[in-house]
């Protein structure tokens, strides 16, 4: 993303179609590293990522559940991924390594979608540290795990699993239940699962960096700020009061998935 002819690129794009977009496999294979953002949450070191021609999945050992992934149609692909248009993406697959953090009920972790498109392997990174806030004045949820909105819980009766992640240009929701119906989550087996994604409203040109997450949160996550460019909070989400609805936070759903090992997508 750094490079002057994909800034003329996204310059041109931002004008016409006003959209801003996530780091779904955004960025050119030249540039993995994405220096810190001062006062806000640690970069990915990762956010998006294009392999060499021919590459068919990550370039590297993935750890976790690997498994297809059905987005809901083309259009939302394309919206989700925003600022580099797709082709004919295929071979769309889901990447959950997440586990629980010692001590708690909350999961920390990485989310990773990945595809195949102009004959390369794209993929974006999205994840939630096990530390905790910070604390500073005047400032709301101190101190609270990064990661405490992240549970198993119970929804209309469903044992249901819920997590936010995020990258440097948006969040995704993860939601997972037992793929059969009446299992328990909690003992094992196999899951299906949804994403929800949002996109940042925000300029990803360069001068991203000078501008911090959050001046007014330090070291905060999007769920954990309410208002502005950053926020990603759904109250639905946070209070597990829907595990399909989370316009509150403005996410739209991007895809489902299945077959889904609960070992390996959660550490156990």
């Amino acid at each position: 993303m750094r490079t002057t002819g994909l800034i003329k690129v996204l310059v041109v794009g931002l004008a016409m179609t006003m959209m801003i977009g996530c780091g779904s496999s955004k960025s050119n294979s030249n540039s993995n590293s994405i220096p810190p953002v001062p006062q806000g949450p640690v970069a990915p070191t990762n956010p998006g990522t294009e392999t060499p021609t021919g590459q068919t999945t990550w370039p590297f050992t993935v750890s976790g559940e690997v498994v297809a992934f059905s987005p809901v149609s083309y259009e939302e692909l394309n919206s989700y991924v925003a600022i580099r248009a797709l082709n004919n993406p295929s071979n769309v697959k889901i990447n959950i390594n997440m586990k629980k953090i010692s001590g708690t009920s909350f999961y920390a972790g990485k989310i990773q979608i990945g595809y195949n498109d102009n004959g390369r392997f794209w993929y974006g990174s999205f994840s939630v540290g096990e530390g905790r806030n910070t604390n500073c004045p005047k400032c709301r949820d101190n101190n609270l795990y990064k990661a405490a909105p992240n549970f198993w819980t119970r929804i209309n009766g469903v044992s249901t699993f819920m997590a936010y992640v995020q990258d440097k240009w948006g969040a995704l929701i993860i939601v997972m239940e037992p793929e059969t119906a009446g299992a328990d989550g909690e003992a094992g087996g196999l899951l299906k699962g949804r994403i929800y994604y949002r996109n940042f409203a925000k300029d990803l040109l360069p001068q991203y960096d000078l501008n911090p997450q959050s001046p007014y949160y330090r070291d905060r996550e999007c769920w954990y700020i309410y208002s502005r460019d950053y926020a990603c909070y759904s109250n639905n989400m946070s209070q597990k009061l829907s595990s399909t609805d989370f316009s509150d936070g403005t996410f739209k759903l991007l895809g489902s998935f299945s077959g889904a090992r609960r070992d390996k997508a959660l550490g156990l």
